[in-house]
């Protein structure tokens, strides 16, 4: 091919965000700061040409270095190296003040807001009523982003303390009051109880709420 058209600088921009926009998710907004571009690309002129963006990175994310090829079938007639870094910009789950370790989340101390997310690998939390009434697992400075391990149930029933156990064996159902928990619990911990019924014989309970437990026996 003698012919040729030159790829302007904004032309080689737009590809490339176009193929970013293609590998990235539909929740997330990529933002692309470019590194290394040239000015323009000399591309053949011919029918069948076609521009292919090549990756070393599996995902648009981070630092990539791209290839841009200009091509007829797997012929490589051009080719032109770009260095680009992607942050992707999506919604979060931010401190609004600082947040201490085992204190409860609730939208008193948390907003959402659109965050630079890149680092976070799609762990952090954006569900307000996910979190609510939760614990933070470590303190959050402002402006920090909470992610899934940031989070953990409350403690409900305390070593200790005298909490109602409900027995269900079948379409039967008893009540059992005054029992001692032996272990802290949070919601869905099965922990020891002294039966009041019998001092010799502990029972063992799913913790439900703040002071009750069940027990099924089948």
């Amino acid at each position: 091919y003698t012919l040729s058209k030159k790829i302007s600088k904004k032309e080689l921009k737009d590809i490339i965000s176009e193929w970013v926009d293609k590998n990235t998710a539909a929740n997330i907004e990529a933002q692309i700061n470019y590194a290394r571009i040239p000015k323009g690309w000399k591309v053949p002129l011919g029918k069948g040409v076609k521009i292919h963006v090549n990756s070393r990175g599996r995902k648009a994310e981070g630092t990539l270095k791209l290839k841009i090829e200009s091509r007829i079938g797997e012929a490589v007639l051009s080719q032109v190296n770009v260095k680009i870094v992607i942050s992707k910009i999506g919604s979060a789950l931010v401190a609004t003040r600082p947040i201490l370790s085992g204190e409860e989340l609730s939208y008193k101390n948390l907003e959402l807001r659109k965050v630079d997310v890149t680092k976070f690998n799609g762990m952090e939390l954006s569900n307000l009523d996910m979190v609510r009434s939760k614990l933070s697992r470590r303190a959050l400075p402002v402006g920090g982003v909470l992610r899934v391990q940031d989070i953990e149930e409350p403690v409900l029933v305390k070593s200790g303390s005298l909490n109602q156990i409900i027995v269900r064996n079948g379409k039967i159902k008893m009540r059992i009051s005054g029992a001692k928990a032996l272990q802290n619990g949070k919601k869905g911990d099965y922990i020891l109880f002294s039966n009041p019924l019998n001092k010799n014989e502990n029972l063992q309970a799913e913790v439900v709420k703040t002071g009750l437990a069940i027990m099924k026996l089948r």
